[in-house]
């Protein structure tokens, strides 16, 4: 897979290089997390790269795995301190929530994103102008609002990316709920036909007339991010949206196993975007 500019090849690096230098000792995750005094799961997502490494933790990382080359050493640390400074919603929002921050790295990191959404066009593939109107539903300021179409926006590099996928099931009623006013309405619907046209993004539409589905009760998205050099491997983390925040699925296989063969049926019982019939009442 090669690497978007910006975070992401820092990111990838340092994960892959720690893994690599656990490897090298012969010893598990956990026997690391024991030796440290860590949790397992602190272990497991520095190496994942779903969060940070502070410099005091690598430094300990790297005592542990015998690491002494000072030049090496100081290679990995300035790709933690960059990896810090990089992170370019920093710039516009230092009260990012810890979640959010998560759910940011995982589209950085993600080779393939799976998502249903059964209430509203996801933040990823709404215009600017859609977006402003969602936000503006959780704050008033204008200084806030500003912000955090700035942040919404700049999450959508990633889709630029033609070395990951993007898969999209949306209910009907994604379609049909207005955000806006009709001008800004029919840019958002231009938007999503010009998004699908990509060879690296698809999106399909559950019809009204199916009936009954079992992801009625809310929506979720599922992200694969490579474990090794070779990318032939692949961990699967689980984003659930709820009404106050999204909650975090990881390391639990049966869970994740369950989300994963829901949304396989939901993109079984969906038509192409560009098949659905309701165009002609929404255009």
């Amino acid at each position: 897979m090669a690497d978007i500019p910006g975070v992401a090849p820092q990111q990838r690096k340092l994960r892959l290089e720690l893994r690599h230098a656990r490897v090298r000792m012969g010893q598990s995750q956990r026997q690391v997390a024991d030796a440290l005094e860590w949790s397992l799961s602190k272990i497991v997502r520095i190496e994942q790269g779903a969060v940070g490494v502070s410099i005091t933790d690598l430094r300990a990382l790297l005592h542990h795995y015998e690491v002494s080359d000072k030049a090496y050493v100081e290679e990995l640390l300035e790709l933690a301190r960059k990896r810090t400074e990089g992170r370019w919603w920093d710039k516009i929002n230092k009260t990012v929530s810890p979640t959010l921050v998560q759910i940011m790295e995982l589209e950085e990191a993600t080779t393939m994103l799976r998502q249903f959404q059964g209430q509203v066009i996801p933040g990823l593939l709404q215009t600017a102008d859609a977006a402003r109107r969602v936000i503006s539903k959780y704050t008033t300021e204008e200084s806030e609002i500003d912000e955090w179409v700035q942040i919404r926006v700049g999450r959508q590099r990633i889709l630029d990316d033609p070395n990951k996928e993007f898969v999209y099931v949306f209910d009907e009623a994604v379609l049909h709920r207005r955000l806006a006013d009709p001008d800004i309405m029919a840019a958002q619907y231009q938007h999503l036909l010009k998004m699908n046209e990509r060879p690296n993004i698809s999106m399909s539409v559950i019809p009204f007339t199916h009936g009954t589905h079992q992801a009625m009760q809310g929506s979720f998205a599922i992200y694969d991010t490579p474990v090794g050099y070779d990318d032939d491997q692949v961990d699967s983390t689980i984003v659930i949206q709820n009404p106050i925040r999204e909650t975090l699925i990881r390391r639990d296989a049966n869970r994740i196993n369950e989300y994963i063969e829901a949304f396989a049926q939901l993109e079984h019982m969906s038509v192409p975007l560009t098949d659905w019939e309701g165009w002609g009442t929404l255009i």
